[in-house]
């Protein structure tokens, strides 16, 4: 899905991207859904999307406009980045597993990265799991209550700084720094998801300790819009 146009020359508006099942996107750019530049007000919700070339989802910024909403998407196994999200938004309740690049990336791309919040996602990489280039002294980064676990690189990665980011309540694993987070246990804490995406159940082990998120940012629903059950980070409160 290609919505609105590169630079704001058409715009989407006030409309719903829902529960579509989008696969197996190759060819010469590969996203799954892509919101361009200066489309806002827009909800993109309870979409499972997975094998992509470019992200699974691809949302730009508003341009000032009322803020887009991206919630309670299951992404999984794309070759670059599995969400990227320029700014002016709210993300929440995803769960992003398996992407060659980033779990979940956010960078200055037709507009600045500015006013994002980033809440209870799970994000489980071999990569970075959550890449945040452009997020250094710009106004309104919220990082809370997120599942960030890396194998094999930085849990949070900010190749430019992150003066001003309001991090807290995030459960990580892996390599870099760990402003407002405590350490999680690993990848035992997801035993229903392999790294692979073959498997993308993100239930917590019933033995993991995730009951750290901020109460300032906790969600009153889960991953499946379900009343949240405990004070436990990421998209999925048992």
């Amino acid at each position: 899905m290609y919505l609105g146009a590169n630079n704001g020359d058409h715009i989407m508006s006030e409309s719903v991207v829902a529960l579509n099942h989008i696969h197996d996107c190759r060819g010469d750019q590969g996203d799954g859904i892509e919101v361009k530049q200066g489309s806002w007000g827009n909800l993109i919700a309870e979409n499972h999307v997975h094998d992509t070339n470019y992200p699974c989802i691809t949302v730009y910024g508003t341009a000032g406009k009322p803020i887009n909403i991206i919630e309670r998407n299951l992404c999984y196994n794309s070759a670059d980045n599995v969400m990227q999200v320029q700014g002016e938004a709210i993300v929440r309740n995803n769960v992003l597993i398996n992407g060659a690049g980033a779990g979940f990336a956010s960078i200055d791309h037709q507009g600045k990265t500015l006013n994002l919040q980033v809440i209870h996602n799970t994000i489980l990489n071999t990569a970075h799991a959550f890449r945040g280039g452009s997020w250094n002294g710009r106004e309104g980064m919220v990082l809370a209550n997120n599942i960030l676990y890396s194998r094999d690189a930085n849990a949070l990665h900010y190749a430019n700084g992150n003066a001003g980011v309001i991090s807290s309540g995030n459960v990580v694993f892996g390599d870099g720094p760990k402003d407002g987070s405590v350490k999680g246990r690993g990848f035992e804490d997801f035993p229903g998801v392999s790294l692979d995406g073959s498997k993308h159940d993100a239930t917590p082990a019933s033995d993991a300790k995730l009951d750290h998120a901020d109460a300032k940012y906790l969600l009153p629903m889960d991953f499946h819009g379900k009343a949240r059950t405990r004070n436990i980070s990421g998209a999925i409160a048992p």
